[in-house]
């Protein structure tokens, strides 16, 4: 009876002080706080959608820049006079841009809920790789029925020049 007597006493002679706590505990229980922080400043589903509506309406809605597709076909030629440097300032000043072009289709792939078109270089246009997501059924239909050689019109926004092809993401079909 002894011990436990002297348990209470020891509890009692210990209320109101301050309990000492390690740089591990204190660390720990930062680090669930930014965590809950940062759970709670995340956006909604439903305004992760509004945003991502927003953005394709913007895209959709922009007018295209007049970028001449013909002349970056003598640029990226395998068999192309031009020089790495020149390419490469071309590339800068083209990225971002959006621009609508007629493209030669070479190959289609799937890539996730999108498609992944590749265009073949023609005296017309440069080789291409469009990250296209399909608005609907139809655009979905009508790109699973393209076959080596079908001209598309795309509406794209340039992200970069990757094997001497230009990329573009996002990119919709054009009417």
């Amino acid at each position: 009876m002894n011990k436990k007597f002297q348990k209470v006493q020891k509890f009692v002679q210990n209320a109101g002080k301050k309990l000492k706590m390690g740089f591990m505990l204190k660390g720990f229980i930062a680090l669930i706080g930014i965590i809950i922080l940062i759970v709670i400043a995340q956006p909604s589903p439903e305004e992760k959608k509004a945003k991502q509506q927003a953005a394709a309406n913007k895209f959709e809605n922009a007018i295209p820049e007049n970028i001449d597709a013909s002349a970056l076909v003598e640029l990226y030629s395998l068999n192309s006079k031009n020089t790495d440097l020149q390419r490469d300032k071309k590339e800068k000043e083209i990225t971002g841009k959006i621009v609508q072009w007629n493209l030669k289709v070479y190959e289609v792939n799937e890539r996730g809920t999108g498609y992944r078109i590749q265009t073949s270089s023609n005296s017309n246009s440069p080789g291409t790789f469009l990250n296209i997501k399909p608005r609907n059924d139809d655009e979905r239909n009508l790109i699973e029925s393209l076959t080596t050689g079908a001209m598309i019109k795309v509406k794209g926004k340039i992200t970069g020049v990757l094997m001497r092809n230009i990329q573009m993401d996002p990119v919709v079909l054009a009417k």
